[in-house]
């Protein structure tokens, strides 16, 4: 091989070499930029989930007070429909009880 053939080679792969060093900085200055977009992506995200997260933590202590208080008036109601019961079964009875007196009432008349 001449000396100009062994030069145009060497510049050949020179130039190449250049060509991969210039590939490489791109490829590594690509892979840092997805890197901080992806850091970014996971900031802002993680912060929409601690939102939501708050958020929803807020409405089911606001659903667990109406349940709650949905319990304690059914439990008031519970105790006056326990209570009008109790009168209805003691007004029944009186009545049977008047309606036996005025039949009984009814035939002492009509002796």
């Amino acid at each position: 091989m001449t000396k100009s053939v062994i030069c145009e080679k060497e510049l050949l792969w020179k130039s190449h070499i250049g060509i991969l060093k210039e590939d490489a900085k791109k490829a590594l200055s690509d892979a840092k930029e997805f890197e901080i977009r992806m850091e970014q992506d996971n900031a802002t995200q993680k912060k929409v989930v601690m939102d939501t997260s708050s958020k929803k933590r807020k409405k089911l202590e606001k659903m667990q007070e109406a349940l709650y208080a949905i319990l304690k008036e059914n439990n008031r109601l519970a105790k006056l429909v326990a209570e009008a019961t109790g009168e209805l079964s003691h007004l029944e009875k009186r009545a049977k009880f008047f309606s036996k007196t005025k039949v009984m009432l009814m035939l002492f008349v009509n002796i």
